[in-house]
């Protein structure tokens, strides 16, 4: 796939979601850094580009309707949000994940249910 053209944040989060959402790991290497750290509620740490398309290999497909990109902060923090539902177990959640962006590069992801202090930006 190559390098993404539109290395905003929120184009590198909308890359991210989509390529989740159809089960496609080789876009994602394209879309973090080496060092990339995901923090996810439910799974822990996975630290590394290689650890990270491991875990969204062995995952699958992102479940639930995610919405659209929102930048949170100040354009220069680089951090963008993605709200969206999932069902788990059959309960319905409201989660989000966090993008926190350097470089033209996701550098760290937080996902977890909205209210999860993990998330926080």
């Amino acid at each position: 796939m190559g390098a993404p053209n539109d290395t905003t944040p929120t184009a590198l989060a909308a890359a991210y979601m989509a390529a989740r959402a159809a089960g496609a790991v080789a876009p994602i290497a394209d879309l973090v850094t080496p060092t990339v750290t995901m923090e996810s509620q439910r799974d822990g740490t996975i630290q590394g580009m290689p650890a990270l398309t491991a875990y969204c290999q062995s995952k699958g497909p992102a479940p639930g309707t995610w919405g659209d990109p929102v930048p949170v902060g100040s354009p220069a923090d680089g951090r963008v949000r993605v709200d969206g539902v999932v069902t788990w177990l059959g309960v319905r959640m409201h989660v989000a994940a966090v993008f926190g962006c350097e470089g033209g590069r996701i550098a760290w992801i937080g996902v977890g249910r909205s209210g999860w202090k993990g998330l926080a930006v």
